[in-house]
């Protein structure tokens, strides 16, 4: 072979030409990478450290809590829609959702449909709000002081009105015994 035909580096591949860039940073990471085992007290100081801080900070501010829940219950909302919904998600219990008979909607609206009539609309959750129903968490909502029901006809002739004021008692004297449990012994506090 003759010198003419040697080969010089502007012939190379411009691959080949890299392949000692990626070496010679491969080994300048493993010498950081050796340097900082060597120091891993001082990753083993920093790190609890920096958790402290985050921890103090959020138990004074609850600035990062508030942040997460805030985000979170941008993304839950719901539509109307025509028809039944085909993944509507009722309560199944809870204290209001009882008290209110949400808990007791899926019985209802089985009864009704049994007895003919149709669901005309009904809520489509978001994706978000339909996974936090199914997890049993009570989706947030303005909760109105007291309840009551009304039931109006396919022309909005009024069939049905549970008025709110008479489920409200003014003290416990007023409140009935439980069918369900018999007779409930309710203490005033302080007695």
């Amino acid at each position: 072979m003759s010198n003419d035909s040697s080969v010089s580096p502007e012939d190379f591949p411009e691959e080949l030409g890299q392949q000692g860039n990626v070496s010679d940073s491969w080994k300048r990471f493993r010498m950081h990478f050796l340097g900082w085992r060597d120091n891993s007290r001082w990753l083993f100081l920093t790190v609890p450290v920096l958790f402290a801080t985050v921890g103090v900070f959020e138990a004074r501010t609850s600035e990062i809590e508030a942040r997460l829940l805030s985000s979170a219950a941008a993304k839950l909302s719901y539509t109307i829609g025509a028809g039944p919904s085909p993944s509507i998600t009722f309560p199944s219990s809870g204290p209001y959702n009882e008290i209110r008979g949400y808990a007791g909607l899926p019985r209802f609206e089985r009864r009704l449909i049994d007895s003919g009539f149709r669901v005309v609309a009904q809520a489509r959750l978001s994706p978000e709000l339909e996974r936090l129903a199914q997890w049993r968490i009570t989706p947030p909502f303005r909760e109105p002081a007291v309840a009551g029901l009304t039931i109006r006809g396919e022309n909005g002739i009024e069939l049905y009105n549970a008025g709110t004021r008479e489920l409200v008692f003014d003290s416990y004297e007023d409140v009935p015994p439980s069918r369900d449990q018999g007779l409930i012994a309710c203490r005033k506090p302080g007695t």
